[in-house]
Parts: structure tokens; C-alpha cells; sequence
């Protein structure tokens, strides 16, 4: 898999990885994050649309609490994501280190709603790297932590699931998921990949020749 593309937006000409991000535009970013997310998938390999959400700004990123209404957050923030999970069906999603409203994104019911039950995502939740903090995110729609594989959760988990405060439903989803993963990409025996289409090319004296040049 690709842990990519980075989907956030520019929204400070200070912030130090614009680079891998593709504009301050949302609509343009939405349009870009799809065929990203489609071309890398097509040929059997897992997208990573990241970071999962409104991690716009370098500035206290690791524990920043964004407040943002819920139109802006839909119409600005959400929509790359939106868009590359709808019509491109990214196979994974990275969750944040940074809070919205209150709720660390490993925590946040956006992991939820709008992400599973309005967009219909069946793929992994993957946090950023030691963006989880507790076991408690295991309560929520957080599949996967990094870096692992003890972390936050480890035998802390397996812990709480004995004792009843994680439900065990909460992790055989996560564990269908994450198994569903794997068979898409060839990893799990039994199961082949998706299949990569073939490389078009084409020869450049052709591709030339029909381009039309404007006059003189």
C-alpha cells in the first residue's frame, strides 16, 4: 500500500509539507485526491487518503483541537476524503493526530459518520504514527494503530476486551477489515489480487504527429 496522497489543505503559506498536499483548493484537491486514489488502486495497490481531518497546519499538529461548524468542515475539509472514498473507494484512510471539536481524531466519531455510514468506506482506518493514545480509540472506528505491535493497544486491549469495556464486536470489525485489506492486495493465501492493467505506451514520433501545432 501507499501511504498517500496527503489530502489536507494549504491554508498557511507557512505550512512545511505543502509539498506533498495538492492545493487550497477543496474542489480542486477533491478532483486530484479521486484519480490519485483510482490509478494507484487499479493496479492492486492499496491509497492511503491522509490526514483524516482538518490537519491543515504544521503549528502544534500533534495535539492541536481544530474548531471548525459543520458546514465549513463538510464543504472544505471532508470533501477530498469524500470524494476519493465515494467514487474512487480508497481502501484506506489515515486518521490524525490533531482534535476536532474536542475529540482527538483517533477518538472522533467522524471515523463514524461521515466516514462508514454516509460514504459507505469498508476499507482500514490506519492512524498516523503514534497519533493513538489509549485503548479507548478502540471503542471507535480506529482499525489499525502505528507503529506496531504492542502501542497503546497491545495486551492493554486484549485486557479491556476480558473485561468488557472494549466490545468484542468492536474488534472483529476491525480485524474483518483489516483481513479484507489484505485479500485485495494478494497478501492473504486463497485470494489473488487485484489484477494491475497493463502499461499503455505509445511511441512519442506517433503521439507527436497527431498533436495539432498552431500555425505560424
Amino acid at each position: 500500500m501507499v501511504l498517500g496522497p496527503t489530502i489536507n489543505l494549504h491554508r498557511s503559506p507557512l505550512g512545511g509539507r505543502h509539498f506533498e498536499a495538492f492545493s487550497e483548493d477543496p474542489v480542486l484537491t477533491a478532483e486530484l485526491a479521486a484519480a490519485y486514489v483510482a490509478g494507484v488502486q487499479r493496479n492492486g495497490v492499496g491509497a492511503t487518503p491522509k490526514h483524516y481531518v482538518a490537519n491543515d497546519s504544521e503549528t502544534d499538529r500533534f495535539t492541536v483541537d481544530v474548531k471548525v461548524a459543520e458546514r465549513p468542515l463538510r464543504e472544505l475539509y471532508l470533501l477530498a476524503f469524500e470524494k476519493a472514498i465515494v467514487d474512487s473507494k480508497a481502501w484506506l484512510v489515515m486518521s490524525a493526530y490533531n482534535s476536532v471539536n474536542g475529540a482527538t481524531a483517533t477518538e472522533n466519531e467522524l471515523l463514524e459518520t461521515p466516514l462508514n455510514t454516509e460514504w459507505g468506506f469498508d476499507g482500514v482506518v490506519i492512524s498516523d504514527w503514534t497519533a493513538v493514545r489509549s485503548v479507548d480509540s478502540a471503542k471507535h472506528s480506529q482499525d489499525l494503530v502505528m507503529p506496531g505491535p504492542e502501542g497503546p493497544w497491545g495486551s492493554a486491549l486484549v485486557l479491556a476486551v476480558k473485561c468488557g469495556t472494549v466490545p468484542e464486536a468492536a474488534v472483529d470489525r476491525k480485524v474483518l477489515r483489516i483481513l479484507q485489506l489484505a485479500a485485495r492486495v494478494g497478501a492473504l493465501e486463497g485470494f489473488e489480487p487485484v489484477a494491475a492493467e497493463p502499461a499503455e505506451r505509445e511511441d512519442p514520433v506517433a503521439f507527436a504527429g497527431r498533436r495539432p501545432w498552431p500555425g505560424p
